[in-house]
């Protein structure tokens, strides 16, 4: 077991191509604080709908949803010219939240 003192994610998919037929019921267990990064035209997240709802799933008291325009998934949201300010985020994010 590893706890975890906060969770970023990039582009949630709601279910995944090698893991769990659906992720929803492990977002519930969350309850560190969370920052959920996506683009609004994923098609990976089905235009963030997936994202929309992991993050409404999970029951942290401390959470986020930032939602950027364009269609980058995953490590894409690190690049380019927006990369250094959502890298910027995701580490100000977890400097506020180190346990």
């Amino acid at each position: 077991r590893v706890d975890a003192a906060a969770v970023v994610s990039l582009s949630a998919e709601s279910t995944g191509p090698t893991g769990p037929p659906r992720i929803v019921p492990f977002a519930r267990r969350l309850r560190v604080p969370l920052l959920f990064v996506a683009a609004r035209r994923d098609p990976w997240t089905a235009n963030g709908r997936d994202t929309h709802e992991l993050f409404r799933a999970a029951r942290s008291s401390v959470k986020r949803l930032v939602e950027l325009p364009g269609e980058a998934h995953g490590v894409g949201l690190l690049e380019g010219g927006r990369g250094k300010n959502v890298s910027a985020l995701v580490i100000a994010f977890l400097r506020r939240h180190r346990a």
